[in-house]
């Protein structure tokens, strides 16, 4: 289920021809996010949402891209659970919100998330951390 439903605010949405707010939060909940980063550490988009829930100590978890490409990503350019207005304008959501690599619209360096559907087994060379400045370690 959708981890935080607090940025997903309805108002802030323009809903393609046919898709529900409901079936939106039924799309969210299909998929696993993971943010996109390098060796260095997590995108600048991921070092803000770490930051958000940083008080709750979450862990973090990496893995090489490579081992997802088997479970078929997708990926989107913005926080797709956190739609925002900009400039008066509602940010558009619809059953195309995550795309597979060759309908991405932009380069690399615009995807904000990758998303897997259903689900995602970990490979062995997964690995954890309990925040930003810790220690990566094995997660098996």
């Amino acid at each position: 289920m959708i981890r935080d439903q607090a940025p997903l605010h309805e108002g802030n949405i323009r809903l393609a021809d046919g898709f529900t707010f409901a079936d939106l939060v039924e799309l969210l909940n299909r998929h696993v996010f993971f943010w996109n980063g390098t060796d260095a550490g997590a995108s600048d988009f991921g070092q803000r949402y770490y930051n958000r829930y940083r008080a709750e100590q979450p862990a973090m978890i990496r893995l090489p891209t490579s081992a997802l490409l088997h479970s078929e990503p997708l990926f989107c350019g913005y926080n797709s659970g956190a739609p925002r207005c900009s400039g008066g304008q509602r940010s558009p959501r619809g059953p195309d919100l995550f795309l597979p690599a060759e309908g991405f619209p932009r380069t690399l360096k615009h995807v904000v998330e990758v998303v897997v559907p259903r689900r995602v087994t970990l490979p062995h060379a997964a690995e954890w951390r309990t925040g930003p400045d810790s220690d990566w370690r094995r997660l098996f």
